[in-house]
């Protein structure tokens, strides 16, 4: 963690309380280990868990398989240093972001499985994303949450550059979130969306622009992603721009829980916030 956030023991404990996953795009590897940090230019293939399962065997690593000569026109997510800070560049087209599989519980069969999501869409859950955009007009889903074979899910994207929460659950009740503002080209920018029972909202840097108050029939997910999607069978188009870093947990934070890892976020970026 940064040393000079000053507070690492206070986003460790938030972390920790929350089961929370971080993945900072600085660590990222290009190899089939973590041996091989990838650098400016590189294709990521992947980005450790650092979050409250570190060094624990169970954590959320996030993998890119995608293999260019063998898939046609699908391509990995390249590493980039913008400003100083490292990023995973997901701007060209049809480009396939990280995925995080789990074991889905089965009701009878296997309904607690040791290797399993830390959150579905019925339980208290949030999830923060620091972000760029190359340009106007973007597009995509930049976190998700949901199951390869189901629609239900759970994500934060952009649309025409405004930032969006979105929820579908497996009755097919919809809640969307949408920024007033667009994201500006080229200025980093922090997400979060936060949801429990009868409370949604959506915040960007660090402020709430949009809140609902659904409900959700019971929905599981079994996979996280970052930078693009995958629901009933099919990818979903990714938002195009460049990932810093993102936190994902079970809970409800505190406002001031949640403003600890915005900022710690934020500064993976070079985004200062309040």
């Amino acid at each position: 963690m940064s040393p000079a956030l000053g507070s690492d023991q206070a986003v460790r404990s938030v972390l920790t309380r929350y089961g929370a996953s971080k993945w900072e795009m600085a660590h990222g590897y290009t190899g089939p280990t973590r041996h091989l940090p990838a650098r400016a230019g590189q294709a990521l293939r992947g980005i450790p868990d650092t979050g409250a399962q570190l060094g624990s065997g169970s954590g959320m690593e996030m993998l890119n398989w995608v293999d260019p000569s063998g898939r046609g026109t699908v391509l990995p997510p390249l590493m980039r240093r913008l400003d100083g800070h490292w990023c995973s560049d997901h701007s060209a087209g049809n480009t396939w972001g990280f995925w995080c599989k789990k074991s889905a519980a089965e009701p009878g069969v296997h309904p607690l499985p040791r290797n399993r999501m830390p959150y579905h869409l019925q339980d208290p859950h949030f999830a923060i994303v620091a972000l760029s955009v190359p340009g106007n007009g973007r597009s995509g889903v930049a976190f998700q949450a949901s199951k390869a074979e189901e629609n239900h899910v759970a994500e934060l994207a952009l649309s025409n550059n405004r930032p969006q929460a979105r929820w579908i659950d497996a009755d097919g009740q919809r809640v969307v979130l949408t920024s007033p503002q667009a994201l500006a080209p080229h200025r980093p920018a922090v997400l979060t969306l936060s949801a429990r029972p009868g409370q949604q909202s959506l915040r960007v840097d660090g402020e709430a622009v949009a809140a609902a108050a659904g409900v959700f029939a019971p929905s599981n997910f079994a996979q996280l992603l970052i930078g693009w999607g995958f629901r009933s069978y099919f990818p979903n188009e990714g938002f195009g721009g460049h990932v810093y870093g993102v936190i994902t947990g079970r809970g409800s934070p505190a406002e001031h829980e949640l403003a600890l890892l915005e900022r710690y976020l934020g500064t993976t970026a070079g985004l200062t916030l309040p």
